[in-house]
């Protein structure tokens, strides 16, 4: 929490190109927790 899933584009081949991070939101209205709004400020600081 909060990350639900992180893809390694293209490690198992040999050739990490990029690491994904992804947070599954079901609502239409994004309602963000201090948690993750402390993550989303982290990468957008490219931190």
């Amino acid at each position: 929490m909060p990350i639900d899933l992180i893809v390694f584009d293209g490690l198992s081949g040999g050739d990490l190109k990029q690491i994904v991070f992804i947070e599954v939101k079901t609502e239409k209205k994004l309602n963000l927790t201090e948690r993750e709004k402390e993550v989303r400020e982290c990468i957008l600081k490219k931190k």
